[in-house]
């Protein structure tokens, strides 16, 4: 079942999909099909709805990044679409504070893991 958040989500990765090659000022490779596909199944087994829906974004290397603005931190997913490994990487910008792990995301406990991040962000006391 699709609910509105992963509706949203999923209408990112689709925009993602009529990228070609050359889409950054003539440089920048566009990313697979495959591997959006990969990821839109990711999100819809593994991502809660209860979590805050990210902003995607390509990255010239053919990967995508994941954004979230949560309380006082800047998070950051860049996802690898060949290996299906994220490195994330979290700055609270009030105090520096930085959490930096990699996950794989073929992984269940490392998806887990993943979430139980993004939702102790979410739910901080700013």
């Amino acid at each position: 079942m699709t609910t509105k958040g992963n509706k949203c989500i999923l209408v990112q990765l689709d925009e993602l999909r009529s990228l070609e090659n050359g889409w950054l000022d003539g440089e920048g490779i566009a990313p697979c099909k495959e591997g959006l596909d990969w990821l839109a199944g990711y999100f819809e087994a593994c991502y809660p709805e209860d979590l805050p829906v990210p902003r995607i974004y390509p990255t010239p290397e053919g990967g995508v990044q994941i954004e979230w603005a949560l309380n006082a931190y800047e998070i950051s997913l860049a996802v690898n679409l060949n290996n299906h490994t994220g490195d994330f990487h979290a700055l609270n910008m009030s105090n520096d504070d930085e959490i930096i792990k990699s996950f794989d995301l073929n992984k269940p406990d490392d998806c887990v893991l993943l979430n139980q991040e993004i939702k102790a962000i979410s739910e901080a006391e700013v």
